[in-house]
């Protein structure tokens, strides 16, 4: 097989989108009269979208989103797509952020992938621990891979991917689903809150903390006379807080109705979270803390949390975030299931 790749800049069609990058990689041409699912093409896209308004949070502010869209192109002529959903907030303590993730796709794992059949899903990914010398790297990346597979093998076998998942599962039932908000001034954080409660049916929101913790406790509780004693309500200070300002904060609020505060303190201080735990009855769930399934066992064997948090794009993909399921479940864990805002 004999591989290409570009890199340039240039405008999208799709409206406020803007494309930064661009490579692809062929090997033959896909014809949908084949019934394989070899892959014959690769093609890894950067881009950023702007959001409406600024996001604010405990390290920054994000005025747009900014992924990697995978396309892998079999014989049989579907098209698998996957993401690396890496949000624009910043390298966590993976270190990926879009510029390396799509060399990565383009130098490392596109060639790796060509010729490779989709149905060999284990194997394909089990290869990507190779990419270092540490098990785990480049989790993002993997998930675009991992997301692009499930998604060409549904095709391909024409069932959706959560019967990949699990061949007995009945359809998915409706579900409510919460967002972040971001660290506003109280009156634009309640009235934004209401407007998306009201307009777009959120069922709960998470409140994004930051150094301020004073704020932090003001903005809650004005958020919980606005939208009542029963409507879902949490706390994200990413890590922002001293062990003693989380415990004041949990205390504080626990009468309030603060349903969970997600990773208070350093991502590394799991006697310090446990600490926290401890303090009150509020759920502390790790975020930070949690990127592969063996944190899952650390969280457990420290009381650190009494939840995890699982984003597919962390974890490295389905399969990755279902293993950590599987774990958390086993070692009596909660889960908490984010976005990272995918596309």
């Amino acid at each position: 097989c004999k591989s290409s790749g570009h890199f340039h800049s240039e405008p999208s069609m799709l409206h406020s989108l803007r494309c930064t990058g661009t490579a692809s990689l062929a090997c033959a041409r896909a014809t949908r009269h084949s019934s394989t699912a070899v892959i014959r093409g690769v093609e890894v896209w950067r881009f950023r979208i702007p959001r409406k308004s600024v996001y604010k949070f405990a390290s920054g502010s994000l005025s747009h989103g900014e992924c990697l869209l995978l396309k892998l192109h079999a014989e049989n002529g579907h098209v698998g797509l996957g993401e690396a959903s890496l949000g624009g907030m910043g390298p966590d303590r993976s270190g990926e952020m879009p510029f390396t993730s799509f060399e990565v796709l383009r130098e490392r794992i596109g060639p790796m992938l060509l010729g490779k059949d989709a149905m060999q899903l284990d194997a394909i990914l089990d290869s990507m621990y190779k990419l270092g010398t540490e098990k785990y790297v480049f989790p993002y990346s993997r998930a675009a891979v991992d997301i692009a597979l499930h998604d060409l093998i549904g095709k391909t076998k024409g069932v959706p991917v959560y019967r990949l998942l699990n061949p007995d599962a009945e359809p998915p039932a409706p579900f409510a689903v919460g967002r972040s908000l971001g660290v506003n001034p109280t009156s634009e954080l309640v009235a934004e809150a209401k407007r998306l409660s009201l307009e777009n049916g959120y069922h709960g929101f998470t409140c994004k903390g930051c150094a301020d913790v004073d704020g932090d406790i003001e903005r809650f509780i004005a958020l919980r006379e606005a939208l009542g004693p029963e409507f879902p309500l949490e706390i994200d200070p990413n890590q922002a807080y001293s062990v003693e300002d989380a415990i004041r904060v949990v205390k504080k609020l626990e009468p309030y109705g603060l349903n969970c505060i997600e990773q208070p303190v350093a991502w590394f201080d799991l006697e310090g979270m446990a600490r926290v735990q401890e303090a009150s009855s509020v759920i502390v769930a790790a975020d930070e803390s949690v990127m592969i399934p063996e944190d899952v066992k650390m969280i457990a064997r420290t009381r650190a949390a009494k939840w995890i948090t699982i984003k597919v794009a962390k974890a490295g993909g389905l399969r990755e975030a279902s293993r950590m399921y599987r774990t958390a479940f086993e070692a009596g864990l909660g889960c908490n299931i984010g976005s990272q805002n995918p596309f």
